[in-house]
């Protein structure tokens, strides 16, 4: 079974035991390209995504792979 949040989605626990509910074997947890910019993103940088896929793999008990949105060189002179 393949299951798939997106950013914030990762800290809400009931969309995650929905998900954990259908046993999960192979987790994609995307997050924004804005987040691996420090002074960019508060809330959710690069640590916080890190350790938000750590903890769905060991909660879901499932292999995770947390993909980032391709930054393009105009988004990165924008940021």
């Amino acid at each position: 079974n393949i299951g798939m949040l997106n950013c914030w989605e990762h800290l809400q626990p009931l969309t995650k035991y929905a998900l954990y509910a259908q046993h999960e074997q192979i987790h994609i947890g995307a997050w924004p390209s804005f987040s691996i910019y420090p002074g960019v993103a508060t809330a959710l940088g690069a640590e916080v995504n890190t350790a938000a896929s750590r903890v769905y793999a060991a909660e879901g008990q499932c292999f995770v792979l947390a993909p980032c949105a391709v930054v393009s060189p105009e988004m990165h002179a924008a940021l």
